[in-house]
């Protein structure tokens, strides 16, 4: 009987973990103006189910007038871009979580705008406040914002990243759902998008 209790013990120990995924979400970055372009897929995500959308900044205007006509803005999260300004997003009724953490199905998303401040009209902080500021932001499965991780081997500022966000990250074992770079990837930490996706969380 207790072989058999160690059989069990042993297999329930070695089965791999697994992460459930059921968040259907819909994700947009760095427009910059060409949404138009995109609308197609727009088209086809107004008739499929998702549970939410996330704007990780960088969209122009005539993006948002695009975009809102197929999704809920009542559903619809966001952070600004190092290039967005003024209240454009609100302005739409879509929802600004910055510094704050929502419940999506479960799971908890937490919110962080900007990039670094490398110019006076960039929206975002400096690596001192980025590191207080991981301080502030409370625990979360998910991180929404436009940059990411600090990458000190990156020559160029604009994309280098923060150390508050690796900082959170670190502490959170967090994933991070991010723009800012023009370029798609992922991995075990991150995922950067660039225009409309879908995607399961």
């Amino acid at each position: 009987m207790n072989f058999i209790k160690r059989i069990f013990a042993k297999r329930k120990t070695d089965a791999p973990s697994i992460k459930i995924k059921n968040i259907a979400a819909i994700v947009i970055a760095n427009t910059h103006g060409f949404a138009k372009s995109e609308e197609n897929i727009l088209q086809k995500i107004e008739h499929e189910p998702y549970d939410t959308c996330f704007i990780l900044g960088d969209c122009e205007e005539n993006d948002i007038q695009c975009i809102i006509k197929y999704i809920n803005a009542e559903k619809t999260y966001w952070v600004y871009g190092n290039h967005d300004s003024g209240t454009l997003y609100e302005k739409y009724g879509i929802i600004n979580i910055n510094g704050k953490v929502i419940t999506i199905k479960g799971k908890t998303f937490a919110g962080w705008e900007g990039s670094i401040k490398y110019k006076p009209s960039a929206i975002g902080m400096t690596q001192e406040e980025s590191l207080a500021f991981a301080d502030t932001l409370p625990d979360a499965d998910y991180l929404i914002l436009h940059d990411g991780l600090f990458d000190e081997k990156c020559g160029n500022l604009v994309h280098q990243g923060l150390r508050g966000i690796t900082k959170y990250q670190k502490r959170t074992g967090c994933y991070i759902l991010r723009g800012h770079i023009h370029s798609r990837y992922e991995n075990e930490h991150e995922r950067c998008f660039y225009g409309i996706e879908k995607c399961t969380l």
